[in-house]
C-alpha cells in the first residue's frame, strides 16, 4: 500500500451507489409543458455548462424529472462528459441520469466527480453498444467515489 492508498482517519472508500442513487421520477411532457426541457444537446461537453434548453411541451414520450441542485449525467457516449448541476427544476431526456445530492455528498462535489477523467474512464469501460455506447446506472454506481 502506498501513501496515496491510505485514507485519513474517519474517511471511507465508497462507490457512487453508496452515496447517491439516480432518481426514478418520470413525467409525461403533456402534464408539465411549462417546465424547461434539457436534452443532451443542451449540455456542453466537458465544461459542466448548459448551452440552452427547450420546453417539455415541445417533446414527446416520458421524460425524467429533475430538481434544482440535482446533477444530470449524460449516459449516452459518456466520453463526451456531459454533466450539469441543475440551476432550476425541469425535465430531461431519458439518456440523462439524474443524481440528487444526499447527506453523504454535496451536489457541487458530485458534479465535479461525475465530470472527472477517472469517472469518464470508468464509464467508457463499463459502456455497452458500438454505435451508441451507453453506461447504465448500475455500472456507473460501481465506480469508486473516494
Amino acid at each position: 500500500m502506498s501513501e496515496f492508498d491510505a485514507l485519513p482517519p474517519g474517511w471511507a472508500r465508497v462507490t457512487l451507489a453508496n452515496v447517491t442513487q439516480p432518481s426514478s421520477a418520470k413525467v409525461e411532457p403533456s402534464d408539465c409543458g411549462h417546465l424547461p426541457y434539457v436534452g443532451l444537446e443542451h449540455i456542453e461537453s466537458g465544461t459542466c455548462r448548459l448551452t440552452g434548453h427547450g420546453y417539455a411541451r415541445d417533446v414527446k414520450s416520458t421524460k425524467t424529472l429533475f430538481r434544482r441542485g440535482d446533477v444530470l449525467y449524460g449516459k449516452l457516449r459518456p466520453y463526451l462528459r456531459k454533466v450539469w448541476r441543475a440551476e432550476f427544476d425541469g425535465v430531461c431526456s431519458t439518456d440523462i441520469l439524474v443524481y440528487p445530492p444526499s447527506e453523504a455528498v454535496d451536489g457541487g462535489f458530485l458534479a465535479y466527480v461525475l465530470a472527472s477523467e477517472a469517472m469518464t474512464e470508468h464509464a467508457v469501460q463499463a459502456s455497452a453498444g458500438i454505435n451508441l455506447p451507453r453506461v447504465n446506472a448500475s455500472a456507473l454506481g460501481e465506480a469508486v467515489f473516494l
